[in-house]
Formats: C-alpha cells, sequence, structure tokens
C-alpha cells in the first residue's frame, strides 16, 4: 500500500510541474502574440506603442528585480546550485517565471526554454523533498483523518525534507526506475496538451536532405568545420565576456541599454519575426 500511494503521489506531483510549464508556455505565447502583433497605419503611433511596451516591461523588471533580486532563475544557475549544494532554492520559483514573463514579453528573448527548465528543475527538487517528506513519516500521516492527510499532501510550502546524508536512502535502481517513469509522465502530459490545444513543437523541421554517397566524403570536413567554429566562438565570447566585465554599469543602465537595443530593432526592422517564441 505505502509504495502505491508513494508512486502515484509522484505521477500527480510530476503532473503538476508538467501543467505549470504548459500554463507558462500558454501565457508567453498568447501575450506576446497579442502585444507585438498590433497594425498600425500610423507610424508615429507605431513608434509610441512600442516605447510603450518595451520600456514599460523595462520599468517592471527593474523593479522587480530590485525586489527579488537576480532573477529570472536559468537553467545554468539551477545546475550549479545543484552541483554545488545538492539543493535548490524553489519556494520562489514562481518570482522567477514573473519576471521571464515579462522579460520574454518585452521582446528580450527568442524563447522560453531556458527560464522554464530552470524552474522546472527547481519545482522537480520540490517533488522530491515532498516525496522524502511522506516517506519519512507515513506512519504518522495515516494515522490521521483524511483531512489532515491532504494538508500534508497538498500544502505548496510546508512538509517538506531536504536532502541530507543522514535521510533515506532509495535503492539507487529503484530511483532511477522511478524518476525516468515520473519524467516520461511529465513530459508525455505536456506533450498531449500542446497537441490538444494545437500549438507547434519546440523543435524546429529545418526540411528534408537527400545525400549521395559521393557527397558523405564532405561529412569529416564539415564536422571539423563545426569544431573548429564552436572552439573560436567560445573563445572570443569568453574575451567579450572579460572585457565587458571591466564596466561597473548598474542593474538601470543595462536594462535600459537592453531595452534601447530592442526598440531600435522593432522600428528598423520590424517585419523579422524575433518576437516568435513558440
Amino acid at each position: 500500500m505505502k509504495k502505491m500511494v508513494f508512486f502515484v503521489y509522484g505521477l500527480f506531483l510530476s503532473s503538476l510541474i508538467s501543467l505549470m510549464s504548459y500554463t507558462f508556455i500558454m501565457l508567453e505565447g498568447n501575450f506576446s502574440h497579442a502585444i507585438w502583433h498590433v497594425s498600425f497605419s500610423n507610424p508615429v503611433l507605431r513608434v509610441f506603442y512600442t516605447f510603450l511596451v518595451v520600456f514599460g516591461c523595462t520599468a517592471v523588471v527593474y523593479r522587480l528585480k530590485k525586489r527579488w533580486g537576480n532573477l529570472p532563475i536559468t537553467t545554468h544557475d539551477a545546475m550549479k546550485e545543484m552541483k554545488t549544494s545538492q539543493k535548490v532554492i524553489y519556494h520562489k520559483f514562481w518570482r522567477s517565471l514573473i519576471v521571464a514573463l515579462l522579460v520574454l514579453m518585452s521582446g528580450a528573448g527568442v524563447g522560453p526554454e531556458a527560464p522554464l527548465l530552470g524552474a522546472v528543475i527547481a519545482c522537480s527538487v520540490w517533488q522530491a523533498d515532498k516525496m522524502r517528506f511522506i516517506n519519512a513519516n507515513y506512519e504518522q500521516i495515516f494515522s490521521q483523518n483524511w483531512k489532515h492527510r491532504l494538508k500534508y499532501f497538498l500544502h505548496p510550502t510546508r512538509f517538506l525534507l531536504s536532502y541530507s546524508e543522514n535521510t533515506f536512502k532509495m535503492d539507487l535502481k529503484k530511483k532511477k526506475i522511478l524518476n525516468i517513469l515520473y519524467i516520461i509522465n511529465g513530459v508525455g502530459l505536456f506533450f498531449i496538451l500542446m497537441r490538444l490545444s494545437d500549438q507547434p513543437s519546440f523543435i524546429t523541421k529545418m526540411g528534408t536532405v537527400h545525400f549521395k554517397m559521393q557527397q558523405l566524403v564532405f561529412l569529416p570536413i564539415l564536422i571539423a568545420y563545426g569544431y573548429v567554429f564552436s572552439f573560436i566562438y567560445q573563445k572570443v565570447k569568453n574575451i567579450i565576456k572579460t572585457y565587458l566585465n571591466t564596466f561597473t554599469l548598474s542593474l538601470q543602465i543595462r536594462l535600459l541599454l537592453g531595452g534601447l537595443a530592442i526598440f531600435i530593432v522593432v522600428l528598423f526592422r520590424p517585419s523579422v519575426d524575433v518576437f516568435r517564441t513558440i
């Protein structure tokens, strides 16, 4: 009975994470479409509207960053925190998604995957902490009436047990199987919701390519070119980053420069679909 409850509860939590991801995608896609697919016959109105959207979102993002800290949390940030402390601060993940939503709606990104995946990682740690608490206190929880049981299972910010060396350790093979099943459940539900709402795939299809046998001789050359280009790109990126780090620009100045860059792109290249986010 305990194993079945534990397994079903994990499926329920992974479904909640999938639903959260789908909701974020839908909000970001619909809001971005509503904001940026507005036609103006008067060019002055278009400039004024663009100014209000870009710098309005920039001002709100600035206020939120000053109040909440350096958000949104990206995949890189979440994975780095996981490697260093085996934990992720997930209690305020919704704040990260709100800031990410505003940043994407302002035109500062081409896709919601990075901040969303960071939130999914944080929520996955939250799921593990909830399940760890239920497992450690199973007998105590089920000795109470059903109302109190639901409180333990459904309260989002209480009844959590973080990972430590002293906590119960599940068999590694069983843990991997459960993780795979929960991932399949979450991804599967997300895929079904995306298909039911007629949303396009995250995978961009580049078209069909037909190679002849004599053309395959160029494959090693292309692989070598890709490796060299990637190596040069990383080096140049690190040099630029090191150079930019010498400038101590305030958060306000950095956001204003970013907003100005978006504003200029929208004015001079309005036909470029840089704001398509799905």
